[in-house]
């Protein structure tokens, strides 16, 4: 099973979910933007693909979707992209850390999801549930 810590996606969601709740005053605008311009590609790049795998692929897509509309008349300023950067430099050196590179770990993505094996962990967890 790929490990949700190492995916970037991740770590931007949980920063929409902090900022929505008021603990911090960063918007995460533009990095939810990005997730979704990401996914989209990767999604685009996918030649197989079951309907459980496409199920969980939409649903965090509407997430990321419901995510924006909650933010979207933000005004995005320096700060926010300062963070966005400094978060990515962390992520990056977590993902060292834990011995991968960013293209590496999104390659390991990638082929869990084109071989429909479900070991991503929001894939893994919508298919048990529903």
């Amino acid at each position: 099973m790929l490990r949700a810590d190492l995916i970037f996606s991740n770590w931007i969601f949980v920063w929409a979910l902090i900022y929505i709740a008021g603990l911090t005053k960063f918007s995460p605008k533009i990095a939810i933007i990005i997730a979704i311009l990401e996914n989209i590609g990767s999604s685009i790049l996918l030649t197989t693909i079951n309907y459980k795998t496409l199920r969980a692929i939409l649903l965090y897509f509407l997430l990321k979707l419901i995510s924006l509309t909650i933010v979207i008349n933000d005004v995005v300023i320096m700060r926010d992209f300062i963070v966005l950067i400094l978060l990515f430099l962390i992520y990056t050196c977590w993902l060292f850390i834990n011995d991968e590179t960013v293209i590496g770990y999104y390659k390991k993505i990638h082929h869990s999801l084109n071989n429909n094996d479900n070991n991503t962990p929001f894939v893994n967890f919508i298919n048990n549930i529903i």
